[in-house]
């Protein structure tokens, strides 16, 4: 490596602040570097990372994507509430609720899906925002997703004897846009709560909170 290569290296190091969440078998982290960020996700259901850039504003921090399968996925317990119990069920329910309207989200679609990520059972929430799937004793996950927002993924073992109500929080479209005559956005953002934006110490956006431990 040359002289210069080593001297890159260092000063990025030096210029990076880095941000994590870590909650059972699932992390994920925010690398901050003076305009581009990294993020990095593991889970059982995910593994992977992404590069875009940010800008920070007051008390928010606005981090651009340009790949929607490469967004964060939102795995927190703290978006769950559990309604009730139906331990003699067959079935659950999910109703899925807009993060900041506290509206219902009509036609999101549900999966779950088992050990190998194959989709077992799906459903569509009504104009209450309300799914019913079966349980099946092969699922390992429920897969949330609905246009526009952050996709959701739970492990099925802790909504499996429950009705739920999950969050789920939109995100914004960029600046940049295609050419051609359809035109579609190339940037989605993500914003995220900061403490200070001078020295920011946490970033948190619906339920999950990022801590800086550097």
């Amino acid at each position: 490596m040359t002289l210069i290569g080593v001297f890159i290296i260092l000063f990025l190091s030096s210029c990076k602040s880095i941000y994590r969440f870590e909650e059972d078998e699932c992390s994920s982290e925010f690398i901050l570097y003076r305009e581009n960020f990294k993020y990095t996700e593991k889970t059982p259901f995910s593994d992977f990372h992404v590069w875009g850039r940010y800008v920070v504003k007051d008390s928010i921090v606005q981090l651009f994507y340009d790949k929607e399968d490469r967004l964060p996925y939102s795995f927190s317990k703290s978006n769950i509430i559990t309604l009730s119990e139906n331990l003699l069920s067959k079935t659950f329910s999910v109703k899925t609720i807009d993060a900041r309207s506290n509206q219902p989200l009509i036609k999101a679609a549900l999966a779950l899906r088992d050990g190998q990520g194959e989709v077992i059972e799906s459903g569509i929430t009504d104009l209450s925002g309300i799914a019913q799937l079966p349980k099946n004793a092969d699922a390992k996950s429920l897969e949330i997703h609905y246009i526009g927002y952050a996709t959701q993924y739970i492990d099925y073992s802790y909504i499996v004897n429950h009705d739920i109500e999950i969050v789920l929080d939109e995100y914004k479209a960029g600046g940049r846009r295609s050419d051609g005559c359809l035109v579609t956005f190339l940037d989605l953002i993500l914003e995220y709560k900061i403490d200070d934006s001078k020295k920011i110490k946490s970033l948190e956006r619906n339920g999950v909170r990022f801590r800086k431990i550097n």
